[in-house]
This record gives C-alpha cells, sequence and structure tokens, in this order.
C-alpha cells in the first residue's frame, strides 16, 4: 500500500518559520547580554562596552529572520498549490502512476543523493565563512577605550559558533532526511501540469514557472527528465531588470532558475513514458 503523499513545500514552510523564531531569540538574547555586561570593570579598570557588540548581532539577527520570513511567505503559494496537486493525484485525476521495486529504488536514491552532496557542502562552507567574519566584527571593539569584557566576548563567540556547527548540524540532518523520505515513497505521479516522485512536486504553467523541455534519456536506468524553469515572459523581465541593474552600476542577473527532474522507469514503463512526452508538451505549449 502506498504511503501518504508527501508535501516538501509545506514542510520547506515550517522549516523557514522555525528558523526565524531561533534567529530572533537568539538576537534577543544577544541585545539583553550586552546590556547587561555594559560597565563592567576591565582587568586594567577600563570600562568594558559590550552594548554595541549586542545590538549588532540583534540587527544581524533580526535582519536574518526577516529574510527567512520573506523565504516563507514566498514558499506558502507553491505549499497550498502542491496541496491541490497531491490531492488530485490521489483522486484518480493522475495520467500514470509508477511504482519501484526496492531495489531499483534504492540504487536510484543512492545515485540521487550523492550527486547533491557538494551543493550541501558549498553552502554549508559559505555559512561558515560568513558566520567567521561576523564573529570577529562581533569581537572587535569600536571603540579600544572601551573594549568588549572577556565574558561577554565569550558568549557571542560561543553562541556564534554554536550557530555554525548547527548549521553544519542541520545540513547534514537535511540531506539524511531527504534520503530517508525518498526510500519511504518509491512512486511517481504524473499529471499534464506536475509530477510527484519520491515526495518531491514540480508543477508548471502557474506561479511563473514552466516546463521548458522535456526528454527521454536513455540511461541505465533510462529516464524522464524534465528541465523546468520560470516561463519565458517572466525570465524576460528579470534579464530586462539584470541588464538595467548591471548598466546602472550593480549586480547583473540573467538567469532562468533552471533546474531538473528526473522520472527513472523500469522497462515496462518506458513505452507509457513515450506516450506522455506528447502530451505533457502540449499542455506546455511546447
Amino acid at each position: 500500500m502506498s504511503r501518504p503523499l508527501f508535501n516538501q513545500q509545506q514542510q520547506f514552510v515550517r522549516v523557514f518559520l522555525l528558523l526565524a523564531a531561533g534567529l530572533l531569540g537568539f538576537g534577543c538574547v544577544a541585545v539583553v547580554v550586552g546590556t547587561l555586561v555594559t560597565g563592567v570593570k576591565n582587568a586594567d579598570g577600563s570600562t568594558a562596552d559590550a552594548r554595541i557588540a549586542g545590538e549588532i548581532t540583534g540587527a544581524i539577527a533580526f535582519i536574518g529572520a526577516v529574510v527567512i520570513l520573506i523565504c516563507a511567505a514566498v514558499s506558502w503559494p507553491a505549499a497550498r498549490r502542491a496541496r491541490t496537486i497531491l490531492n488530485e493525484m490521489t483522486s484518480g485525476k493522475a495520467l500514470a502512476h509508477f511504482e519501484y521495486p526496492d531495489a531499483f529504488w534504492r540504487a536510484w536514491v543512492e545515485r540521487d543523493t550523492r550527486g547533491r552532496r557538494w551543493i550541501a557542502w558549498l553552502i554549508a562552507g559559505f555559512v561558515f565563512v560568513v558566520g567567521g567574519v561576523c564573529i570577529y566584527a562581533m569581537l572587535t571593539p569600536t571603540d579600544p577605550q572601551r573594549p568588549i569584557p572577556y565574558f561577554a566576548a565569550g558568549v557571542f563567540a560561543l553562541v556564534s559558533l554554536i550557530l555554525i556547527v548547527m548549521t553544519f548540524a542541520l545540513f547534514g540532518s537535511y540531506r539524511r532526511r531527504r534520503r530517508n523520505r525518498l526510500l519511504l515513497h518509491a512512486e511517481c505521479y504524473i499529471l499534464p501540469t506536475a509530477v510527484y516522485i519520491g515526495g518531491d512536486v514540480a508543477f508548471w504553467n502557474v506561479q511563473m514557472r514552466a516546463l521548458r523541455q522535456i526528454d527521454l534519456v536513455e540511461a541505465d536506468p533510462p529516464y524522464l527528465q524534465l528541465t523546468l524553469g520560470m516561463s519565458r515572459g517572466a525570465a524576460g523581465v528579470t534579464r530586462g531588470v539584470g541588464i538595467a541593474t548591471l548598466a546602472a552600476g550593480g549586480a547583473g542577473y540573467a538567469g532562468d532558475m533552471i533546474n531538473f527532474t528526473r522520472i527513472p522507469l523500469l522497462p515496462e514503463q518506458v513505452e507509457t513514458a513515450k506516450q506522455l512526452i506528447p502530451i505533457l508538451a502540449a499542455e506546455a505549449g511546447l
């Protein structure tokens, strides 16, 4: 019996909200600690000032929380759309429903997750570098005559290091959870404008998303590859904005946010996949 379908977009919204709450809490603690230890005498008799460091830390955390909340707001429409799609799939509106044997699916998941590891490490490395710069900035007094006390410096450094370590742990946990989730959902549903594969939902023709290309790749095993990106109109607008920004001296943006969804095929599923290609292409206007 198939397991209940998993709404990955909805899970993203939950995680974003939890991260935002954590950052807000960390920012509040930093401001409170900085305020409490301001005025403490250092060993040389000078008066320490950790208030500025606390406020800077709190401001960085607050900005990060706002950015994450914006990500949650942007992800909410996709989560609602995914819920509608999953309801349609389970109500018998799917064009096809593929189920996979355990050995076949496990081999495919191992291959899929292996290719994504470098991306997770790249993001975690970026967070580590940025976190190191922030720690250095927090521990550098703005006024040499009013240094940050050792206690406050230790608190800021310790909490920041904990956040960096937690970031690495969260990436590792996400990779493990995603792999385990994929292994649990060894099936694929295909609608005219959406697919569900292993718990991942991809859709197009709404929210500026488009199916740009669909191919049957002859490999071992063969698979359908869906090339998804922004609709051509939306991509044209972003390129125009990017060119204008570049001309004004800013950083230009000309990407179409291309990504790929791959659907593995058993030998008996290949013919069905060939029949689906013109249907999906017609719905996408290809």
